[in-house]
């Protein structure tokens, strides 16, 4: 993790940064969208569904061979279809919706980055280097190597909503990179940011159920739970738990020295 680095957004980023939302919220593995297909699993239409088929196969398993071509087994195989169909469906529903959040952020404050998360915002990425593409008298003369961003984060500030808040949003990490201490990196970034901005008191940010490690990590750098309500709709619903933590000037160095503390700890359970 020591080649990689944490800048403010540009905007060539857009391309990864967009490719990179739609990695960890729809199309990687370990996605956000597999996460909530994975906690619906025992929610209530998903329970529907398993009914469905138990009654189904109840049905069909009782009926001489004779008579499956019956009304009763009719009924028995209209009950297994619509069973398998609500739990296809189901997922369809979150991947179609994790999707739609998608458009509508690269519609929304993504549509420019750089203007929205312009000063006293700000819209980090972390980036590894990948390949020289010039000399190195180019390099010395300004030029950049090629980058790969693995992770971001955006600090919003809307003061005609709230001039004495900040928000974290689109904590994105590749799931390639996870579990390396990137997430707290950005983290700390965020917080060493908003020490700078003038009037600004407590950073909030919202979870969900289905992010309980995202949860952990937030409250091991001192945001608590303000408040939990209900979001989705009638068919796919959770909680969401709204966090806020006060900008305390001068924390940033001790909660380095913190996490540097559970790198090291990290380290040594792995070895």
């Amino acid at each position: 993790m020591s080649d990689i680095y944490i800048r403010q957004f540009r905007p060539s980023d857009f391309p990864q940064v967009r490719d990179l939302l739609l990695e960890v919220s729809v199309t990687g593995k370990g996605s956000v969208a597999s996460v909530v297909k994975r906690g619906f699993l025992f929610k209530a239409p998903s329970v529907a569904a398993y009914l469905f088929v138990g009654a189904g196969l109840t049905l069909a398993w009782k009926l001489p061979v004779e008579e499956w071509i019956s009304a009763t087994g009719v009924g028995a195989a209209t009950l297994l279809a619509l069973g398998c169909t609500t739990f296809v469906l189901l997922r369809i529903w979150i991947t179609h919706a994790m999707r739609g959040f998608c458009e509508e952020a690269l519609a929304g404050d993504m549509r420019d980055i750089a203007t929205h998360y312009g000063p006293p915002a700000a819209f980090f990425v972390a980036v590894r280097p990948t390949e020289k593409l010039h000399s190195d008298a180019d390099l010395k003369a300004g030029e950049k190597e090629s980058e790969k961003i693995l992770g971001c984060v955006a600090l919003e500030y809307l003061p005609e909503r709230d001039a004495s808040a900040a928000e974290i949003r689109h904590m994105l990490v590749s799931v390639n990179h996870r579990r390396r201490g990137l997430a707290s990196r950005l983290i700390l970034e965020t917080i060493q940011h908003a020490e700078t901005m003038p009037g600004v008191e407590s950073i909030k940010l919202s979870t969900t159920e289905f992010q309980l490690g995202a949860q952990l990590l937030y409250e091991g750098f001192g945001w608590e739970c303000e408040a939990v309500h209900r979001v989705g709709n009638r068919i796919v619903s959770g909680t969401a738990r709204d966090h806020c933590r006060p900008v305390r000037v001068g924390e940033y160095s001790e909660l380095c020295a913190r996490a540097e503390q559970g790198a090291e700890l990290r380290r040594s359970l792995r070895t």
